[in-house]
């Protein structure tokens, strides 16, 4: 007997109750209502309904009088018979393998009181009670191993089971030994008790058998003068506890919160089974365009039950990238039967993101736009769930700033990519109204990761109250896409186990706030005809008023009037 650790066996088994063998004289049943048959049911079926009674359906089709009703009859799945049911014992409706009386039926047309009865019959049943390793106080089994098998054989029937034949169909488990006798009888209410010991196979890629015991057998109904034969299939299964690999992989993608160019990829990998895993090996490739610091993939050698190891490394990319993609594990058991797994599917992100600051004279104020859904609304705090989730209800708003300028403001706009990814075909412009620009209001071009630019102009106010100053940016990224990896696809050498894209759409969003200008705003007034005499004297008024929202200084007011004399 080879005694290497080298598997495990697990049986399900069901414990019975095993009664004494019956003697050579089975004890006579009393005969009952209908000799030679057994009541199987009795009891009220519904209008429509039906009722299952060993391998029959009975329905009620109709209700027709208190006294008969229209039944139909299935056996095994299959259309039997459909036949008028009269209520008595003489009007019973009697076939080969089953009898039917109607006891009575609702007036009311709503149910009927049926009793179904069948012949009597031996039935064997049998149940596995132990299954354990010869001569040794474990409950599995190993390859290469005697295991002792123990069976009870159990007639419920009404008549003995006669001429017991047992066929073994044990497949590659050898018969060692067994005590089964051959064309024995056994009486009903009795057991049977018996023993195999088989020797388990030298098990390679196979970790799941089914073993079969038929039971051949035949029985006599006194009463009905009729023999039956039955051949009856029964199985139990042994399995290999094998070992089980899982692999958890998370991605710490960059966010609006965690700015910088890296992407980390982790990947857990268990045994979450009994066994060792033999030869386990990870594969998590990338994309040749990704530049990868770190290693992708490893050679993990054994991993015990209960134990883990770890794969990480670092992602980042020039170029805006979206990719969907799972890590795979092959590994083998002991016994040489491979297997091959995936790990659940993750999202990794290269994208630029973009944001704006303006410095106004010595005031600074800052403004970070969020896109929903990459369509450039905005709003005005980081929203990161937002943004990244692709929600679309506002999650974090902000009451928008109001902002005085001067007659004139010194404007410094600054773009940065904060994202991980370059951006291109930016195009920054200022759009303004109610003020005039001396400067840069404009720039076009491609920022890196963490690149920055920045333009200056002078704004004049032209008016008071409010003012259009806004700040347009668009910019190319990664388009958002469904990326559904299909795991039979992924299976190539050497090949990446995930899909992408990098297909892209304009972005745009402004920087917009309330601005109002402080500026004078002189307004002058007088009266638009005056009726006088010639040569009378009168009154020539103008009034001058500073109607704006900041002071005005040296006013100089002249009045041209060439054919009149000034007074004072």
């Amino acid at each position: 007997m080879n005694k290497r650790s080298v598997g495990q066996f697990l049986i399900a088994f069901v414990t019975i109750l095993a009664l004494p063998v019956a003697l050579a004289e089975c004890p006579e049943l009393p005969e009952g209502k209908y000799p030679g048959w057994e009541e199987r049911w009795t009891g009220v079926i519904n209008k429509g309904a039906t009722q299952t009674v060993l391998n029959f359906d009975i329905k009620v089709e109709r209700i027709i009088t208190n006294d008969a009703v229209r039944i139909m009859v299935f056996r095994d799945s299959g259309q039997y018979f459909i036949e008028t049911l009269m209520k008595g014992s003489e009007e019973r409706l009697i076939k080969e393998d089953i009898m039917l009386e109607l006891n009575n039926a609702s007036t009311s047309g709503n149910w009927a009181n049926i009793s179904v009865y069948t012949p009597r019959r031996a039935n064997l049943s049998i149940n596995i009670t132990t299954l354990k390793a010869f001569n040794k106080e474990r409950s599995y089994v190993m390859p290469n191993e005697e295991v002792e098998l123990e069976i009870a054989i159990n007639n419920t029937g009404e008549l003995e089971a006669r001429e017991i034949n047992i066929v073994p169909h044990f497949g590659e488990f050898e018969v060692v030994w067994s005590d089964v006798p051959a064309n024995t009888n056994l009486c009903p209410s009795s057991v049977m008790e018996l023993k195999y010991i088989l020797k388990t196979p030298d098990v390679r890629k196979k970790f799941n058998y089914n073993l079969y015991i038929e039971l051949q057998y035949s029985d006599y109904n006194p009463q009905l003068g009729k023999w039956n034969s039955y051949a009856e299939l029964h199985s139990f299964t042994i399995l290999i506890n094998p070992p089980v690999i899982e692999v958890n992989k998370t991605v710490g993608n960059w966010t609006l919160t965690n700015e910088g160019r890296e992407v980390k990829v982790k990947n857990v990998i268990k045994n979450v089974g009994n066994e060792t895993a033999y030869d386990l090996r990870v594969y998590d490739i990338q994309p040749a365009y990704f530049k990868v610091e770190g290693s992708t993939e490893r050679d993990f050698g054994n991993l015990e039950g209960g134990k883990s190891r770890y794969l990480s490394y670092i992602l980042t990319s020039e170029e805006p990238m979206m990719c969907s993609g799972v890590t795979k594990a092959t590994y083998r058991d002991i016994y040489g039967n491979e297997y091959k797994v995936y790990s659940n599917v993750v999202e990794i992100r290269f994208s630029p993101f973009l944001v704006v600051k303006k410095d106004i004279d010595d005031m600074h104020w800052k403004t970070t736009p969020v896109k929903n859904m990459f369509n450039g609304e905005v709003t005005w705090k980081l929203d990161e769930a937002k943004w990244w989730n692709n929600r679309t209800e506002d999650v974090i708003t902000d009451n928008q700033k109001e902002i005085w300028l001067n007659r004139t403001a010194n404007i410094t706009v600054k773009v940065k990519n904060m994202g991980n990814a370059i951006a291109r075909g930016v195009v920054v412009k200022e759009e303004l109204k109610g003020i005039e620009a001396i400067g840069t209001t404009s720039w076009t071009g491609e920022l890196k990761p963490g690149e920055e630019i920045t333009y200056s102009y002078v704004a004049r106010i032209t008016k008071a109250g409010e003012l259009n100053l806004t700040t347009n940016v668009t910019y190319l990224d990664v388009a958002p896409v469904s990326l559904d990896v299909e795991l039979d696809k992924l299976d190539l050498p050497n090949h990446c186990i995930c899909l992408c894209t990098d297909k892209l759409e304009e972005v745009s969003f402004n920087t917009k706030d309330k601005f109002y200008g402080l500026a004078p705003d002189l307004n002058v007034t007088r009266e638009e005809t005056i009726r006088v005499l010639s040569g009378c004297e009168f009154d020539f008024n103008t009034t001058i008023e500073n109607n704006g929202s900041d002071s005005m200084h040296d006013v100089f007011v002249t009045i041209e009037a060439p054919d009149f004399r000034f007074l004072k």
